[in-house]
């Protein structure tokens, strides 16, 4: 009886060896295929592109390779999990004789294993290779930039230099693909005073509903789209609601182009959920729209090693930086640039929104920029210059007969710019001899 117990008890400790070889087994099957994935220096080679966050992808399909690896053994789920594009596809089998380790425990060792350093990086996935209309496309305008265009596309790849890196830098922080900078390549070339036939300005080539729609302000006195750092903040948010809105890049940066409510209809009058099928479909979206990611494809792909398409020796303008200096009443351009040591035309190259010769007099802040390392000096030098001598107004005495409107006429300027300067509503009473502020004559 008790030789019984004990040959039952060492059953029982074998089965549990035998588990532990067992995982240890599945262990090294699991390392032995991600190696395989390795290039000569170890690195792990591209295969995939996750489309969101960096975050792994969990599918309940089962695909031919995952069917293959578990076919020997009791499965319950395969796990298709999909990680960064530097990483391969490994296919995890769950045991259904063991409940040790759950689903979300082999990811997060996964995980601490690989140490994904882009975890919290975004991928931009914009798959065309498996459809011979979007191929086709690309390799249109790739012949198209390297041909035809080829030296105005090396304009734009050297302008790129002042700007790319603060773009990618906005860009990751707001949560979105880096490479998304590229799409002010076709944007505008990189030129922030950019202006397109049907009115769309700056980098990134904002109408005027959407750029204030998204916090641009465009008046007599300024047009946020033509700032790099502020525009680029709002084609960030445009860009994360339109993914957001149809959950895939190349949807996205279509809707970019010609606008979210053609695309949406485009789709729903096709029965199409992708762009590709709508490339060929004529009467649904303009041919400037369907081909817009395509170019932007090409541009991203040329942009990334532009020396492998034949683009050599560019010369890159240096990375935009500067000092930032907040006020709290308008300076002349020409009293910052004095001020600063450096000259107007510099400037108005750091601050290309400004439309006049001053800063905007309507806003009780303003925050503008001068070159770096210079702050302290323009500090010193504008606290010499007399309050009443920064920022250059002339003034009309209001006669018989004036109103607002005809003294805004009479100065070539809008009402609206008269109100501003005034802080007026429109409704005031004038009386004779009152003071109206007006735009400098000499400076417009």
């Amino acid at each position: 009886m008790g030789r019984q117990k004990l040959e039952g008890k060492n059953q029982k400790i074998d089965s549990y060896v035998f588990c532990i070889l067992f995982f240890v087994l599945c262990a090294l099957a699991v390392h032995a295929y991600a190696d395989e994935g390795k290039d000569s220096n170890g690195l792990l080679t591209p295969e995939i592109i996750i489309l969101g966050q960096g975050d792994h992808v969990l599918s309940e399909e089962l695909n031919a390779d995952s069917s293959d690896f578990c076919s020997d053994t009791k499965i319950r789920r395969p796990i298709n999990l999909s990680v960064d594009v530097r990483e391969r596809n490994i296919a995890l089998c769950i045991e259904d004789i063991v409940d040790l380790f759950s689903a979300n425990a082999i990811l997060e060792a996964t995980e601490d294993k690989y140490k994904l350093k882009d975890r919290q990086k975004p991928s931009l996935y914009i798959p065309f290779a498996s459809d011979a209309i979007a191929v086709k496309a690309v390799e249109r305008k790739l012949a198209l930039f390297t041909g035809r265009m080829n030296k105005s596309f090396s304009i734009w790849l050297k302008r790129s230099g002042r700007y790319i890196g603060m773009i990618k830098d906005i860009f990751r922080e707001k949560g979105l693909p880096e490479e998304l900078a590229f799409l002010a390549l076709i944007e505008s070339g990189f030129d922030s005073h950019a202006i397109s036939r049907a009115g769309a300005v700056g980098l990134w080539q904002f109408m005027p509903a959407t750029a204030k729609k998204y916090g641009l302000i465009i008046d007599w006195w300024r047009d946020d789209r033509k700032d790099p750092v502020i525009s680029t903040i709002a084609a960030a948010a445009y860009l994360r609601d339109l993914y957001e809105l149809f959950g895939s890049w190349q949807l996205a940066i279509a809707a970019y182009n010609g606008g979210q409510g053609r695309v949406s209809t485009a789709l729903r009058r096709t029965g199409a959920d992708d762009l590709w099928p709508l490339l060929s479909a004529t009467g649904f979206l303009p041919r400037e729209t369907r081909d817009f990611v395509p170019r932007f494809i090409a541009a991203k792909i040329i942009a990334t090693a532009p020396e492998d398409h034949g683009f050599y020796g560019i010369s890159y303008r240096k990375p935009l930086k500067y000092d930032e200096v907040s006020i709290t009443s308008p300076l002349d351009i020409a009293i910052i640039a004095k001020s600063a040591m450096t000259t107007v035309n510099e400037i108005r190259r750091l601050n290309p929104s400004l439309k006049r010769w001053s800063t905007p007099p309507n806003v009780s802040n303003y925050t503008f920029r001068i070159p770096k390392g210079s702050k302290a000096i323009f500090e010193k030098n504008l606290a010499k210059i007399p309050t009443e001598n920064r920022f250059s107004i002339d003034i009309h005495k209001v006669k018989k007969g004036d109103t607002l409107t005809r003294i805004a006429n009479k100065a070539g300027v809008s009402l609206r710019t008269i109100l501003s300067l005034n802080s007026m509503t429109g409704k005031e009473i004038l009386r004779i001899d009152d003071i109206i502020k007006i735009p400098s004559m000499g400076k417009l």
